[in-house]
């Protein structure tokens, strides 16, 4: 069993599972030159590359009665959207003063429209110099192209 059929057996053991927002996603790409199918389609990962096979990750999300199970949206969610999203589920609020960069992605994952982003901007500088604004430097965003969030 995985770590992740683990985690579920415990949750599902301690009657908690339905009260548990499960998110599970990717840090940064797959490796480069590593095969991959998403769908029906072979991805080639660019793990490191300001591409979408470098920057486009999984999303799996699941909480059973609470979100729809089964679906896939094409929403992009960037990093900084995981302190509002489980805030949101939690019924909780920022500190009073508190802004967020991020936003909650919880209507999505009911099947809602939500506030669904038209880019993310993501920075990379495989040179790791101190000239983080050099034209040489690697920075992009990632467009809304349909492969969007997993649930």
């Amino acid at each position: 069993m995985t770590g992740i059929g683990r985690l579920v057996t415990r949750l599902d053991s301690l009657g908690i599972r339905d009260n548990t927002l499960l998110l599970f996603v990717g840090d940064n790409g797959t490796g480069r030159g590593t095969g991959s199918m998403m769908g029906d389609r072979l991805v080639i990962g660019g793990k490191g590359m300001t591409t979408a096979a470098g920057m486009h990750v999984p999303l799996i999300a699941s909480w059973p009665g609470k979100i729809v199970a089964g679906e896939v949206c094409p929403d992009l969610v960037d990093s900084t959207d995981f302190v509002p999203t489980p805030l949101e589920a939690a019924g909780a609020r920022p500190p009073s003063g508190v802004k967020f960069d991020g936003r909650s992605f919880l209507p999505q994952l009911r099947g809602e429209r939500g506030q669904p982003r038209d880019w993310i901007y993501s920075w990379y500088s495989p040179r790791q110099s101190a000239d983080l604004t050099s034209a040489r430097s690697g920075g992009g965003a990632e467009k809304a192209s349909g492969r969007g969030l997993e649930r």
